[in-house]
């Protein structure tokens, strides 16, 4: 298999990056929406008024995460830098999922997809992230001639 270039990785990256922080402002304009459909998916049960309260909250703090997490163009120090916010949203939600699922809680039925999803994409986005190496956050590697 061929190696891939540091351009293409970070193409993907950004790619990734971008398409995470499109299905995270989905979500958190379902969630603003109709937070109790999105409790009764990822939990299988109805949300009360307080948990519609706080996953509207939840949907302002992820639509936030989405906006200062998108790339700008040409900007690969950004590109990091936006990277890493998403990187640990995603893992983080991933690993908090199958926490629920684990534990035996009630489950809806879209929590094991978006566990999946979640660690998937998370895990992808870290490993191009750090095989971009250095130059991807901002540093010159020196090359040792012998």
């Amino acid at each position: 298999m061929k190696a891939w270039t540091h351009d293409r990785q970070v193409r993907v990256l950004r790619e990734l990056l971008i398409l995470s922080v499109l299905v995270g402002a989905s979500t958190s304009l379902v969630l603003l929406i109709a937070p109790s459909f999105v409790a009764r998916l990822l939990f299988g049960s109805e949300a009360g008024v307080e948990a519609e309260a706080l996953g509207q909250v939840c949907a302002l703090a992820l639509a936030s995460l989405c906006l200062a997490s998108w790339p700008r163009p040409g900007s690969e120090h950004d590109l990091a830098r936006a990277a890493r916010g998403m990187i640990a949203y995603n893992l983080l939600v991933g690993l908090y999922f199958a926490f629920v699922a684990i534990r035996g809680a009630p489950v809806g039925i879209v929590l094991l997809p978006a566990c999946l999803f979640h660690i998937a994409i998370g895990a992808a986005q870290a490993v191009l992230q750090v095989r971009a190496g250095p130059a991807l956050h901002g540093i010159r590697e020196r090359r040792v001639h012998s």
